[in-house]
């Protein structure tokens, strides 16, 4: 037949050259009728072909970073070419910055460095904690802050129960460090960044070290109302209150001890009315923006009911709050205005963030944080909310999972996608072991595993430090509060970290607890 002289004639074409030129050829002989045909022949057909190889790494390097963090280990394996491609630096680097950001570290990190914070992430993202220690102190108070590789805490001085004392343990390096003020004043309120740290006191002073409490440092203010909520962030701290006819903002630089006020009038975007107008307070919070040298100041409106409840002024439907927000210059200037409905939080009169030590916690190294929002008095009814500021609104908290749902539950905590619960083991439905911390996935995968056992001991009863910072995290640790210390789990390696129990420098003891090896990277 015609048709087998033809095919017999192009299998005797010896190059790849002289097939393309045949196709070529032949191809310029078909009419639209044979083209259409060849199209569906080609569609039939799979076309493989080895992106990774072939793409430049560039184009490798932006697919890469939509896949999890340990991908790019895993398939080093698969040929020589594909090792060489996924160990570049900019294939590597691409892969974490979604997770630590553009930092000039990890710009300059080389492939061990690159492979060490992938393998923490992966070990974080699984729920497989690489060091678990359990530390006992006495005088500890339960009010957290994890920051970078320092657990922030206060605790009481020697004879005396009251928080005088502002601890900096830095896990990584295991050492201890403090700060008291000058006349060992009783502490208010904390607060930290990655660089400084402090406290306030009754005595209208702010205390403000490094974060090995070094360099201490303070400024005082003319009234104990510009405590009312405190923020910290870089190298910057600052402080706001309500007054009788306006609220009053002072953000304090550290390194020049320089400090600015503004005023913001009540009867504006974020007080709507005055501050004792019958039933309605106030509730504030800051979120510092040093970089770009702007201040976010959020207001919620609180409604206490009673008989002179006054519509006209709160006529949201029960469990919505009302969020303002404006962002304003150091100088005062107003850029912004904003407001948010969160719905079906609580009832409206426990709608609120007056919450003490109420801060804005970071949940993500891209602007991403979370507050509580809730009851002063009722701890069931606290929430947690997520506002991103990349985007200057509140979204949905990762843990989520009704889309639209604006809030999430007091007893989770999560960093990036990854989820973790302090819920009570009677909480938890069919729970297989009474567990007061659990692994419970990703956004993306759903897991549950329990990783703190309950025990007999009076010194797990978990009951007494069920708060909103009984938990506080990053991909590196997890911090567990009790009673009368902490359980500290550890994602990174350290050659400082203790190889058998023993005392906990000069406050307490340390037990060293055997974890189950986690699977680490090729």
């Amino acid at each position: 037949m015609q048709h087998d002289a033809l095919i017999a004639a192009f299998r005797q074409l010896q190059t790849n050259d002289e097939r393309l030129n045949a196709i070529r050829a032949l191809a310029q002989e078909l009419t639209s009728h044979e083209w259409r045909q060849l199209q569906e022949l080609a569609a039939a057909r799979n076309f493989q072909t080895d992106i990774v190889g072939r793409l430049p790494v560039e184009l490798v390097a932006e697919i890469f970073a939509h896949l999890d963090t340990s991908t790019a280990f895993w398939l080093q394996s698969v040929s020589t070419r594909w090792r060489r491609v996924l160990q570049s630096p900019q294939v590597l680097t691409n892969t974490l910055v979604p997770w630590y950001g553009y930092t000039p570290q990890l710009l300059r990190a080389d492939y061990g460095m690159c492979k060490t914070k992938a393998e923490v992430i992966h070990a974080f993202r699984n729920g497989c904690p690489k060091h678990h220690f359990k530390i006992r102190i006495v005088g500890i108070h339960h009010r957290m802050i994890l920051t970078e590789d320092t657990l922030i805490l206060t605790a009481g001085a020697q004879g005396n129960s009251d928080p005088r004392i502002l601890c900096f343990f830095n896990i990584k390096t295991w050492e201890l460090h403090s700060m008291t003020g000058d006349a060992r004043e009783r502490i208010s309120q904390t607060f930290a960044s990655d660089q400084i740290a402090g406290f306030t006191t009754e005595s209208r002073v702010c205390y403000v070290s490094d974060l090995e409490g070094r360099g201490k440092r303070k400024f005082r203010v003319p009234n104990n109302a510009f405590f009312q909520s405190v923020a910290c962030r870089g190298r910057t701290v600052a402080c706001a209150g309500c007054f009788p006819d306006h609220a009053e903002v002072y953000v304090w630089n550290y390194d020049t001890q320089q400090g600015k006020t503004f005023s913001i009038d009540f009867n504006s975007h974020l007080f709507p009315f005055p501050r004792v107008w019958r039933n309605h307070k106030h509730g504030m919070a800051l979120l510092l923006q040093p970089e770009i040298e702007r201040i976010i100041v959020f207001t919620d409106e609180r409604c206490s009911g009673g008989n002179d409840f006054d519509e006209a002024y709160c006529q949201r439907d029960e469990g919505i709050c009302t969020i303002r927000y404006a962002q304003f210059t150091y100088d005062g200037d107003c850029i912004s205005e904003s407001e948010s409905l969160i719905d079906e939080v609580a009832p409206r009169q426990q709608a609120t963030f007056q919450n003490n030590n109420n801060y804005f916690i970071p949940v993500n190294n891209r602007g991403a944080f979370k507050i509580s929002i809730g009851s002063f008095n009722y701890a069931p009814a606290t929430r947690w909310i997520q506002f991103d500021e990349e985007v200057n609104m509140f979204t949905q908290p990762v843990p989520t999972t009704e889309n639209g749902q604006m809030w999430a539950s007091r007893s989770l905590f999560w960093w990036k996608d990854t989820v973790y619960s302090s819920m009570k083991a009677t909480e938890q439905m069919h729970s297989p072991a009474p567990s007061y911390l659990t692994y419970l996935g990703t956004s993306d995968r759903l897991r549950y595993k329990p990783l703190l056992l309950h025990t007999r001991s009076p010194e797990d009863n978990v009951d007494l430090v069920n708060t909103r910072d009984c938990v506080v995290l990053n991909e590196k640790y997890i911090v567990r509060a009790l009673p009368h210390g902490f359980h500290v789990l550890c994602f990174e390696d350290s050659s400082q970290y203790p190889k058998e129990n023993g005392v906990f420098f000069d406050r307490g003891y340390v037990e060293v607890h055997n974890v189950q090896s986690s699977t680490g990277l090729p």
